[in-house]
């Protein structure tokens, strides 16, 4: 049980640390431009570390805790709807690829 507790709050805090995060980068700065912040990995190695994490985790890349958020929502989707959730996830990558694509 106690594990569900900390899964839960590590997937429900993730959304928000990308945000913390970036927030504490502009304080440090005082710039938004992104060109300014070229040699962060050199100069702040953790920091540029837990930042790429924060974001990969918010994409549910494998892994990560998003990932298995993502992954339960659909399998449990899949339970009630059945085939309309597999359409819907399809759908969902195609338009994805798509928008990566094009854009």
């Amino acid at each position: 049980m106690i594990l569900l507790a900390t899964l839960n709050f590590v997937l429900y805090t993730m959304g928000g640390s990308v945000f913390m995060l970036i927030g504490l980068l502009y304080e440090g700065t005082h710039t938004r431009d992104v060109n300014d912040y070229s040699s962060l990995v050199q100069v702040t190695p953790r920091f540029a570390f837990f930042t790429s994490l924060a974001l990969l985790a918010g994409m549910a890349i494998p892994g990560t805790a998003g990932f298995i958020a993502e992954l339960h929502a659909i399998s449990g989707g899949f339970e009630a709807w059945g085939w309309t959730i597999l359409l819907i996830s399809v759908g969902m990558m195609v338009t994805a690829g798509g928008v990566n694509y094009w854009w």
